[in-house]
């Protein structure tokens, strides 16, 4: 009877190892890839209606405090420009980017980092934020600094939601102080007040 314990506790111990093993891996060892570009096609048009350029695709590992936790995997997509060729079908693009958002109950299924959107091939973004998250319920959360840039100026926010309410580029909602709402031409951006 004393010895079915260490051989059914080694047993136990065995599997927990085979299961784990793959993700022992450092994020270093994982496989990545570079300079990729996207082209995003919408039904029945013949040309991109937007391209997506990423310098790096990568998987990393959440964080808890200082610890990296391996069994939390990401995907990790770095120096992220999206460029709108046809900005009037400008929500239908980020509803398809959207479709990488995490599910009920994951935490992470995808972020981007430096992340820059452009209108045309003018090279200047219109929006730019350090880390970009697709929430679960539609959405992205913005933060790491936000920029929006509009005719009349920039407005910055350390954090701020991004909604797409099928009204073109949506609103960007900042999550700190009081917005200020801007007109902006052709209603391209919008802005919202934050949440009291």
């Amino acid at each position: 009877m004393t010895s079915s314990i260490p051989i059914r506790l080694l047993t136990i111990l065995a599997g927990v190892s085979c299961l784990f093993s793959r993700h022992a891996l450092s994020a270093a060892s994982l496989p990545s890839a570079k300079d990729l570009m996207v082209p995003i096609y919408l039904k029945a048009e013949p040309l991109p209606v937007a391209r997506l350029r990423i310098a790096e695709l990568r998987t990393d590992f959440q964080r808890r405090g200082l610890f990296r936790i391996g069994l939390l995997p990401f995907l990790v997509a770095e120096g992220v420009r999206v460029e709108v060729l046809s900005s009037n079908r400008l929500d239908e693009v980020l509803r398809s980017a959207g479709a990488w958002r995490p599910s009920k109950g994951e935490t992470r299924a995808m972020e981007w980092r430096k992340v820059s959107v452009a209108f045309g091939n003018d090279g200047s973004p219109a929006l730019e934020a350090g880390v970009l998250q697709a929430m679960p319920r539609g959405g992205f959360r913005l933060s790491a600094g936000v920029r929006l840039h509009t005719p009349e100026g920039t407005l910055e926010w350390t954090e701020a939601r991004w909604i797409l309410d099928g009204g073109g580029f949506g609103r960007i909602q900042p999550l700190e102080g009081n917005a200020i709402v801007i007109p902006v031409p052709r209603d391209v951006f919008r802005t919202a007040p934050s949440p009291q």
